[in-house]
């Protein structure tokens, strides 16, 4: 189990205190989701790593803020290219300061990696020399179903590694999911080998809101079905990261932790049969 740090953005407490925040909570891995580009600065990532070491948190990936850097490394202008791939190759290495094994990407939009009726060519390659990069670097490069992008249905993820394949695995995100109209369960189902680990929030109903803290007697069981269909699929390389927004109070972040550890304790028992 581990916690994003984005998870206490909506509380304004900065990257390097939430690692303090969530070690008190009894959290002992974490996703550093990097807010600005002063966070991608050299002399910060290696005061951060150094605070992880001192609270015994682990960094289990990165998360990039967005903000149009992902499309350019599709841009059909070279020089946008290549600034955008210097941007992804410092990523990269913020991952080995910070010990990351796993980076997670939304990808471009659609109309930059899709004709309607496929993948492009140029995403399909542009996206293959992405995860050939991260690997040098010791990281697995993972594409997470935002429901705005290419994932947004079982159906797209099976599309989307029949042309890539087990290089670019996935990142499986419970409350786009459900934004989209489909419960978590069923990305399991279809490509659960290739799930290398989650971001698990709460919802409101079945029509949201989604990405929410847990609440005592709102029961999620999508989650802990979801948790067992992974497990059995046996592909995750990553924790369950728990990633909310709009929490009210530290005391939510931790709650919804708590939750979310119960229902992994859940999924690993067997199913109950009357």
């Amino acid at each position: 189990m581990a916690v994003s740090t984005g998870s206490l953005y909506d509380l304004d407490v900065p990257t390097e205190d939430a690692v303090d925040r969530l070690a008190e909570m009894g959290v002992r891995a974490v996703e550093v989701f990097l807010q600005c580009d002063p966070e991608l600065d050299e002399r910060f990532l290696a005061e951060l790593r150094a605070r992880c070491d001192a609270r015994g948190v682990r960094v289990v990936s990165v998360h990039p803020y967005g903000f149009g850097y992902e499309n350019l490394l599709y841009s059909p202008y070279r020089r946008q290219r290549r600034w955008a791939f210097a941007r992804y190759e410092r990523y990269l290495e913020a991952c080995g300061t910070l010990g990351a094994t796993h980076y997670v990407a939304h990808g471009p939009p659609r109309h930059l990696a899709h004709d309607g009726a496929a993948l492009r060519r140029g995403y399909i390659e542009g996206t293959a020399l992405l995860a050939e990069l991260a690997g040098r670097h010791g990281v697995r490069y993972c594409l997470e179903n935002v429901s705005y992008g290419l994932l947004r249905t079982p159906d797209e993820a099976v599309a989307h590694l029949a042309q890539l394949g087990p290089a670019v695995p996935f990142v499986l995100d419970f409350k786009s999911a459900w934004k989209c109209g489909v419960a978590p369960q069923a990305f399991a189902a279809a490509v659960g080998r290739h799930i290398a680990y989650t971001h698990v929030s709460y919802r409101g109903s079945a029509t949201g809101p989604f990405g929410l803290t847990s609440v005592a007697g709102r029961p999620e069981p999508d989650i802990t079905e979801t948790m067992r269909r992974l497990a059995e699929a046996g592909g995750m390389t990553g924790p369950h990261v728990v990633e909310v927004f709009g929490p009210a109070s530290l005391d939510d972040v931790a709650a919804t932790f708590h939750d979310v550890t119960r229902h992994l304790s859940a999924s690993l028992q067997p199913p109950y049969e009357p």
